[in-house]
């Protein structure tokens, strides 16, 4: 594998698109190049075409002394490297983690509490209140929850959770003690508990419906032997916490919690 140094802008001496770093790898030597014309040539024979403006690319490389970069191309067209991009409404950044994407999503329910404060000074009920939130601001911060819910910090869950809060204080003014009683005054759960719901409902219907159910194998006895906490479902191993906490690790013992919680409901 050849590394080196990319183009070079002599005036300032630094390369013209590489970072600090000065790590270049043609792109002849990364299967992703290839995975690329591969995705090109089946568009074009579909009789369709890929923007190569709009074609982004992530280099995702948690290393500390084998950083580099790129330069893919597209129909002869260099692609731009990012550190972030929005999917599907969804930003995802190169260090996988969700700040940005909360922050955003924080942002925008922000945005329509203050169309709630406007409904609220109409004269709107508390129980109209509370479907207005769920309709036009917690279906924003459950926004794709169940790709990144299992993988915040606790710092972003409380950035979202004190959200719901201050609609709480909101609807509730001087009636509102604390934030566990607000949600049995106005039948709410509280965001996490929502994620989990989701996420399990999601496993849960991927099994029932076998759309995603290669996700979840169950486990095979090799022996007739009993066990006291038998676990139904296999948990892919991981060696790092950031594999550990991802969506579908997370939804694996998720479901082994819910198979466990069942048998004792078994018990006489």
């Amino acid at each position: 594998m050849n590394i080196g140094l990319s183009s070079y802008n002599f005036q300032n001496h630094i390369a013209s698109d590489i970072p600090v770093h000065g790590q270049y790898i043609d792109k002849n030597h990364l299967k992703t190049q290839q995975y690329l014309n591969d995705i090109n040539a089946w568009t074009i024979n579909q009789k369709m075409k890929i923007s190569e403006k709009k074609t982004k690319a992530m280099i995702i490389n948690f290393t500390n002394n084998y950083q580099f970069t790129t330069r893919l191309s597209l129909n002869d067209s260099n692609i731009e490297i990012v550190d972030h991009m929005k999917i599907l409404g969804t930003t995802i950044t190169n260090d996988l983690k969700w700040d940005r994407n909360c922050d955003e999503l924080i942002s925008k329910a922000n945005k329509r509490m203050l169309l709630l404060k406007k409904v609220q000074s109409f004269g709107a009920t508390r129980e109209e209140m509370v479907h207005l939130w769920i309709l036009y601001c917690r279906a924003i911060l459950e926004q794709s929850a169940t790709l990144w819910g299992s993988s915040m910090t606790q710092e972003n869950k409380d950035d979202l959770e004190r959200i719901q809060k201050s609609f709480a204080k909101m609807v509730l003014k001087n009636e509102y003690i604390n934030y566990e009683n607000a949600l049995l005054k106005l039948n709410l759960q509280s965001l996490g508990q929502r994620r989990k719901e989701l996420c399990s409902n999601l496993a849960n219907n991927s099994i029932k419906h076998n759309t995603l159910n290669d996700l979840f194998p169950e486990n095979q006895k090799s022996h007739a032997m009993k066990t006291r906490n038998p676990e139904k479902y296999q948990v892919t191993h991981a060696n790092t916490e950031r594999l550990r906490t991802s969506t579908i690790i997370y939804m694996q013992n998720l479901l082994n919690e819910e198979h466990k919680l069942e048998n004792l409901k078994m018990l006489p």
